[in-house]
């Protein structure tokens, strides 16, 4: 484990002292906009973030035929999604009053 991963590791129950919930929250959107950009480049798009709604949007629908391609429901997916995102917004919040991450670590490939 490199350096840097060993120290973003958190251990349930433990001080946060080196957990930022504000800059985990800019980190994940950083993640999911890298992710757009892509999305919207691999398309033959050209990046403008005045249009992340619509290329978001174009996402959703493109994830929609991969589930019907796959056989898996999107709801099932939106609701895991939806319970990671309140377990994050919770964790945060539990760091910023308690100083401490109480939920279960992130499923992988997560």
């Amino acid at each position: 484990m490199s350096a840097s991963a060993q120290r973003n590791t958190i251990v349930l129950g433990q001080p946060a002292a080196a957990y930022d919930a504000t800059l985990m929250k800019a980190t994940r959107g950083a993640r999911f906009e890298a992710a757009l950009r892509a999305f919207a480049e691999g398309k033959g798009e050209i990046w403008d973030s005045k249009y992340r709604h619509a290329f978001a949007a174009d996402l959703v629908a493109d994830m929609l035929h991969f589930c019907d391609l796959h056989g898996l429901k999107f709801a099932d997916i939106h609701a895991m999604g939806s319970n990671h995102h309140r377990n994050e917004c919770e964790d945060d919040a539990d760091v910023e009053q308690l100083g401490v991450i109480s939920s279960l670590p992130p499923i992988p490939p997560h």
